[in-house]
């Protein structure tokens, strides 16, 4: 069976564990630059959708993505 998707990356065959892996990754950065008070938190959360994004294929990022989007549009 042959599963072709946008999301498919035929190297992440485990993708609960991926995905908990971003997820849990994610928050921790989030929770790391809330707390530090850093000036410009979305370029440091950037670079968290790239590192997942390359490590774990297109799934991780679109959910680190959410992420990002979901901090970005909670009040300060």
């Amino acid at each position: 069976m042959n599963e072709q998707s946008i999301f498919f990356h035929p190297n992440n065959r485990n993708l609960w564990f991926t995905s908990t892996v971003t997820i849990l990754g994610m928050a921790l950065l989030i929770a790391l630059v809330w707390f530090l008070k850093v000036p410009n938190p979305n370029m440091v959360l950037i670079t968290g959708i790239i590192i997942f994004t390359s490590m774990f294929g297109r799934m991780a990022g679109v959910i680190s993505t959410l992420m990002i989007i979901i901090y970005s549009t909670f009040p300060a």
